[in-house]
């Protein structure tokens, strides 16, 4: 959105000191306040770095349930209420995020690199850490008012106002999962350091993963025509996880289950999008052996799969994820039987070193494979891995695959060994929704990089 548009919906055409979207409708207010001219500076300067002002993007922040709890007392301490929060947002935001205080009452912030659901979640962590400094304690969980900006077709904003307990239900789907325990102890000072990023509970742990997409090559028909949903997120050391490595990372955070449902969720979302574009591509991603072996893990998967409709079904392949060394074969073949009704096909992934691929046989799978992301990462060794992995599948008649292939020597050693699929850099990044089918050759592998 360009920035003048932007600034007609938040502050008004600048002469009528009136204020656009659902806070116009409300009593007057003053106009754009002291430093609006630095907060458009920073929003040009986002522009200029192809960024995108959008719906969802802007976030409202408001002190007016603190005022109604502060009474009398409020216009004794309102310059400090707004120091206080002012720095609590200074200090809880990015150097790239922009924010100016609107009106007597509200702050605006624009976040440079954060979903919604991050954005909202991060509002909350604002809003609560204001009350604590200004109320105590004891205040109130929602103490401070948090809303999101939204564009209606009209074209005008509207904030609406999201509660920390209907984000959680919707990154988690559960109206039961409690907020984690408010923090204990003195109220500290302005200036002393913030460690509150080291201390991860569910609702930042939901609100700070995404699933993105793998395109897999079918190198027997050379097509694109599945995508692969894989979940990611950013630790508090800045390093970007994926896939296995994060959920080590949120192991007695989140339940395998529960980051099973959170990747199934936005996969079918993303699906449904798709499909109602006409594009009908299929789709896969990963469910953990362990979701599947627990009586609850289980119960709350397939109660999500059952809302499934059967054409979409008709899309999905899973994956089999996890399964541990020696498990039995009759063990197996129940959880396969488990899923086999809510999709087309099913694969499991193994470790790049395992060779017991006759457990594998009667089981009707698709496929089995690895992911060459936890292999060594020089070429040759890959090379050798992969072709040590379709020898010993071959033997059996298994159909094999791999993920995260990250060269073209890679991608050619396992079309000459003869794998059905593969993904990876090698052949295509990430995205950020499930893509189109399209034909892919040898000469694609090399234009793609």
């Amino acid at each position: 959105m360009a920035i003048g548009g932007l600034f007609r919906r938040i502050f008004g055409d600048g002469t009528s000191g009136t204020q656009g979207g659902t806070l116009a409708s409300r009593a007057s207010t003053p106009a754009a306040p002291a430093g609006v001219d630095e907060f458009a500076q920073q929003l040009n300067q986002l522009l200029l770095q192809q960024r995108s002002i959008l719906s969802g993007n802007i976030h409202l922040v408001g002190l007016s349930k603190i005022r109604d709890q502060l009474g009398d007392e409020w216009p004794r301490i309102a310059d400090r209420a707004q120091d206080v929060a002012y720095k609590v947002i200074q200090r809880m935001c990015r150097p790239n995020d922009v924010f100016t205080r609107y009106g007597e009452l509200s702050f605006i912030i624009i976040f440079s690199d954060l979903t919604a659901d991050q954005a909202q979640l991060r509002c909350h962590d604002i809003g609560e850490e204001i009350g604590r400094r200004l109320l105590g304690e004891n205040f109130a969980a929602e103490a401070t008012d948090v809303s999101t900006g939204v564009f209606e077709s009209d074209g005008s904003l509207v904030f609406n106002a999201v509660s920390k307990e209907e984000l959680i239900q919707r990154l988690t789907g559960s109206a039961t999962l409690a907020t984690s325990p408010e923090v204990s102890g003195t109220e500290p000072d302005l200036e002393t350091p913030d460690f509150s990023f080291a201390q991860l509970d569910k609702a930042k742990a939901l609100a700070s993963m995404e699933v993105m997409y793998r395109p897999m090559w079918n190198l027997r028909h050379k097509v694109i025509a599945t995508y692969f949903a894989t979940v990611g997120a950013t630790n508090v050391f800045g390093d970007r996880l994926w896939d296995t490595a994060l959920r080590r990372e949120y192991q007695g955070v989140l339940s395998t289950a529960e980051i099973d449902i959170f990747i199934a969720r936005r996969a079918l979302r993303d699906l449904a999008a798709n499909v109602a574009q006409g594009q009908k591509v299929l789709l896969g991603w990963p469910i953990h052996f362990e979701t599947l072996a627990s009586r609850a893990g289980r119960q709350a998967y397939l109660d999500l799969c059952r809302t499934i409709p059967d054409a979409v079904r008709q899309l999905l392949v899973l994956e089999i994820d996890g399964m541990p060394e020696g498990t039995p074969q009759s063990r197996l073949l129940e959880i396969i039987a488990v899923i086999r009704p809510f999709c087309r096909g099913q694969n499991i992934r193994v470790p790049w070193t395992f060779r017991n691929f006759g457990q594998m046989t009667g089981a009707s799978l698709n496929g089995i494979g690895f992911d060459l992301a936890a292999a060594p990462r020089n070429d040759t060794e890959r090379i050798r891995i992969l072709n040590e992995f379709a020898a010993a599948a071959d033997k059996v008649g298994l159909r094999y695959y791999a993920h995260g292939l990250n060269s073209r020597a890679q991608a050619l050693a396992a079309l000459s060994a003869g794998y059905e699929w593969i993904d990876g850099d090698a052949v295509n990044r990430l995205t950020d929704i499930p893509g189109k089918m399209t034909r892919f050759n040898i000469g694609d592998l090399y234009s793609g990089l």
